[in-house]
């Protein structure tokens, strides 16, 4: 596959300041793009997507590894605990999980317009149904980041 273009500079500090304050995102998208984006960005400032787990030398198949969940939460179980984990992030801790590149980047990009969201279904070629759970499961998280976490409080 070819690489995509996915999101520009000014997109991915949108995206950021759904969890951010203004000027952090801001600084903290120009070090992501000159961390990670630098070499691959085209003429018109996108980053470039490229599925790394198709390139010559990587394994093939499947990581072997614990299940993250078995059976189903129930949705007040689900806000609960993206609450306590989201929630109790400091704004150091957010900018760690921002500064590296992974599907958290793509759903919370998705959120920014429907053309984000339409770009980044196309380069993971995932369906409707696919793209409606990560934008819903991304919804929730971004809640649970503005929600102050209580748990423990009298």
């Amino acid at each position: 596959m070819d690489p995509a273009p996915l999101f520009t500079r000014d997109e991915l500090e949108t995206a950021f300041r759904l969890i951010l304050p203004q000027d952090v995102a801001a600084h903290c998208a120009r070090q992501w793009f000159d961390q990670f984006a630098s070499e691959s960005v085209d003429e018109r400032g996108h980053f470039l997507y490229e599925e790394w787990w198709n390139k010559p030398g990587m394994p093939l198949g499947l990581a072997k590894g614990p299940v993250v969940q078995t059976g189903s939460a129930t949705d007040l179980e689900r806000d609960t605990h993206e609450r306590k984990f989201f929630g109790s992030m400091t704004i150091p801790e957010r900018i760690d999980l921002l500064m590296r590149f992974s599907d958290f980047h793509l759903n919370l990009i998705a959120l920014v317009s429907d053309e984000l969201r339409h770009r980044v279904q196309a380069a993971l070629k995932a369906s409707d149904a696919q793209m409606d759970r990560r934008t819903s499961q991304m919804r929730r998280i971004v809640k649970a980041f503005s929600v102050p976490n209580t748990e423990g409080a009298a």
